[in-house]
C-alpha cells in the first residue's frame, strides 16, 4: 500500500506546478487512476487496507495513508468508489475510536502518532472524532508530529483555540 501510494501522491499535484503537454497530463490521470483502481486488492474485509493485496489484517497506517490519498484524489477531480472509501473511513473512525494507545500490531497502531494520523485524515473527510482528539490530548509525552498532526484535525474541527494550544508547544 506504501509504495503504490506513494508512487501515485506526488502526482495529484504535478498539474497544478507545471504545464504538461496532454501526453503528459493523461499519462498523470493514468497512473493516479491505476492507484486507486489497485486499491480493491488491498482492501481487507473490516475495510481497511492490508500492507500487501490479499492479506487479511488492516495496517493502521497504510489504511490512513491510502485514505489520505484518496482525499486529496477527490479534491483534485477522480472519482473514488464508495465501496473503497465509505469501508475504509469506517474502518478508520472504529479503530480511531477504540484505540487506547496500547496496541501491538506490527504497524505500530498503539503509537499515538498513527492515531492522530487516523484523526487527521477523519477531520480532512469531515468526520472529526473530537472525543478521540481529547483523549489523545490527554497522553503524556506526545512528539511534535503527534501534536502538529492532532492540531491540525483540531483546526480542521473547527476547534482552533486547541489547536493553537498544541502549536504552542512544538519548537
Amino acid at each position: 500500500i506504501e509504495q503504490i501510494t506513494s508512487g501515485g501522491f506526488p502526482q495529484l499535484f504535478i498539474p497544478g506546478i507545471i504545464k504538461l503537454s496532454d501526453k503528459d497530463l493523461d499519462s498523470v490521470k493514468l497512473n493516479v487512476k491505476s492507484v486507486i483502481d489497485r486499491y480493491p486488492t488491498y482492501q481487507t474485509a473490516s475495510g481497511g487496507f492490508a500492507y500487501w493485496p490479499g492479506n487479511s489484517s488492516p495496517s493502521a497506517w497504510g489504511s490512513c495513508y491510502g485514505a489520505h490519498f484518496i482525499l486529496e484524489a477527490e479534491k483534485n477531480g477522480y472519482k473514488v468508489p464508495d465501496t473503497i472509501k465509505g469501508p475504509l473511513l469506517s474502518w478508520i473512525a472504529s479503530s480511531a475510536s477504540s484505540w487506547t494507545g496500547s496496541g501491538s500490531d506490527y504497524d505500530n497502531d498503539g503509537d499515538s502518532n498513527v492515531q492522530a494520523y487516523k484523526l487527521y485524515v477523519l477531520a480532512e473527510a469531515g468526520q472529526a472524532d473530537v472525543g478521540a482528539m481529547n483523549r489523545l490530548l490527554n497522553k503524556t509525552n506526545l512528539s511534535d508530529e503527534t501534536r502538529l498532526l492532532l492540531a491540525s484535525a483540531y483546526a480542521m474541527a473547527g476547534r482552533t483555540d486547541t489547536a493553537q494550544s498544541l502549536l504552542q508547544k512544538v519548537p
